[in-house]
């Protein structure tokens, strides 16, 4: 419980030093600059990740083929707790196959 308060506590600690160097004159630029990077990555993001998912995908549905085929063994789950559990795990196995 310590970690996790340590985390948000430094990054909070952070965003204040941001907004310190906002005001001075030296660094103002850099931090407006810093902010509209990432203002600007959102859209970027959003098309990685869905080309991402769209890997994912397709890496499972070929899997899906090869065990219906019977060229492949079919592989026991890890016994998720919920359904989005196994459904985003059997993605996340998946894509790091394909790296």
């Amino acid at each position: 419980m310590f970690w996790h308060i340590q985390v948000y506590t430094a990054a909070l600690v952070f965003i204040r030093f941001f907004t310190y160097l906002r005001a001075e004159d030296e660094f103002s630029w850099l931090v407006r600059l810093i902010t509209a990077v990432v203002s600007d990555m959102r859209q970027f993001m959003f098309v990685l990740f869905i080309g991402i998912f769209a890997f994912a995908d397709m890496f499972l549905s070929e899997k899906q083929i090869l065990m219906n085929k019977g060229l492949i063994d079919p592989y026991e789950p890890m016994d998720p707790t919920s359904l989005s559990e196994r459904y985003l795990g059997a993605y996340f196995r998946e894509w790091t196959i394909s790296f």
